[in-house]
């Protein structure tokens, strides 16, 4: 994981463990907010997530981190984003 995300970025190791021992605040889960969340989750950075909306089954086309399951329910963004 860390030579592909490396490679991406040309990050260093010491900025690659920065960032896992940071902790990142997204505001917004939409369609920006939640690829963001998610490229940051999957690299290793805490989030705190706020979103003070609720999903809707247009949602599910914006973003990849929802399931329909969770569109349909109408379920808060950053509950469901978790």
């Amino acid at each position: 994981m860390f030579s592909r995300f490396k490679a991406l970025r040309n990050y260093s190791k010491h900025e690659v463990e920065k960032l896992k021992s940071s902790r990142v605040a997204i505001v917004g889960l939409g369609a920006t907010g939640s690829v963001i969340a998610e490229n940051l989750a999957r690299h290793g950075a805490n989030l705190l997530l706020v979103d003070r909306d609720y999903l809707e089954p247009n949602d599910c086309y914006s973003s990849n981190i929802y399931t329909p399951d969770q569109c349909e329910k109408s379920l808060p963004k950053a509950k469901a984003a978790e």
